[in-house]
């Protein structure tokens, strides 16, 4: 397995990885499966736990590649009971890209494409068997969307600018409205590599069949210097799950002290103000932890806490919509994964 064919298992970028005049292939998988323990008790509060199990493959030969992506999922959601088969776990398509490279410094992609401010989040972050990004877990980007994509990158990669068109509608809804989405990111490299990078993120979008609006405006700086990596970012929306009143403000910050044999520690918090001017709306979301890691492999106990609108509380019996805490033991481990991109360069 080549690694110009592994680094097309990354979100696209350029520039591409041209592969092999003849065909090369990669396969990459991540699994994660614990225990957890859920504060207050409001029902099921003991439970195994599946964070995190995904499956991507890639195909290249010469300046053409595809990637497709499949992740478990629960068909009920987790706390529903109207699934498929009950509410067996079920594989679900994320990504079906076929990308190609005309030029060194440029790479175009087309079909479910990844989310790109959501895939540098993820990458920043790089814990995901413990948290998805908080973009995701606060509905502000999706992991995927139909649509087609190019990159632009400068010689040696300091500056690279991308720019998506997509429905607007995630990966799990068809098109509801005759309105594109057009999202443009700019990922700068200072130092010419990975150490430092600074992103910049804005979208004009609409969703639903009422076309709602659907901005987004962000930004995001983060540092890697083994074994220590740290980010942080801040993201405003103008309208929100379908609601154009909504304009949320977010913010997280977190890092990873992690050898690649022994102790790994981490951390993180993200802040989440659903009306701008009313603090009384704001939720905080904590996630602190360890483990111990040997090669691909990772054991570790997990901590998150959030803390909602402090007014929840005086809602009778709604203890858990003030405050929630939960423990999580699991292992981790990933295999294939992409090279980082300065070492994919």
């Amino acid at each position: 397995m080549s690694a110009a064919c592994v680094g097309l298992l990354g979100a696209l970028s350029a520039p591409l990885q041209a592969a092999p005049e003849g065909p090369c292939g990669a396969l990459s998988a991540e699994i994660a499966g614990g225990f957890s323990r859920a504060w207050p008790e409001t029902g099921v509060n003991e439970r195994f736990v599946l964070p995190r199990a995904q499956v991507q493959a890639a195909l290249g030969q010469g300046p053409v590649g595809l990637r497709a992506g499949f992740a478990a999922v629960r068909s009920g959601g987790e706390g529903g009971y109207i699934g498929v088969a009950g509410e067996a776990i079920v594989p679900e398509v994320q990504l079906a890209e076929a990308r190609w490279a005309p030029h060194p410094q440029v790479a175009v992609g087309a079909g479910l494409l990844e989310d790109p401010w959501r895939a540098a989040a993820q990458a920043a972050w790089g814990l995901p068997a413990v948290a998805a990004p908080m973009v995701e877990r606060a509905g502000l980007s999706p992991v995927s969307d139909l649509g087609v994509g190019a990159v632009l990158s400068s010689p040696g990669g300091r500056v690279e600018g991308g720019l998506h068109l997509s429905s607007g509608e995630g990966a799990r809804l068809r098109e509801r409205n005759d309105g594109q989405d057009v999202a443009a990111l700019l990922h700068v490299r200072p130092l010419g590599e990975e150490r430092l990078s600074i992103e910049l993120y804005g979208r004009d979008g609409s969703t639903g069949l009422g076309s709602v609006r659907d901005h987004r405006a962000g930004g995001r700086i983060a540092f890697a210097a083994a074994p220590v990596t740290a980010y942080g970012e801040v993201e405003r929306a103008w309208g929100l799950g379908g609601d154009a009143l909504a304009e949320p403000i977010a913010a997280s910050a977190g890092g990873v002290v992690a050898l690649k044999q022994g102790p790994q520690a981490w951390g993180r918090l993200d802040w989440l103000r659903a009306r701008p001017a009313d603090p009384e709306s704001d939720r905080f979301e904590l996630f602190v932890g360890g483990g111990y890691a040997q090669g691909p492999a990772l054991v570790g106990l997990s901590y998150s806490g959030q803390r909602n609108d402090p007014a929840a509380s005086l809602i009778a019996g709604a203890e858990a919509l003030a405050s929630a805490h939960q423990l999580t033991l699991f292992l981790s481990t990933a295999l294939g994964s992409p090279p980082r991109s300065s070492e994919a360069r």
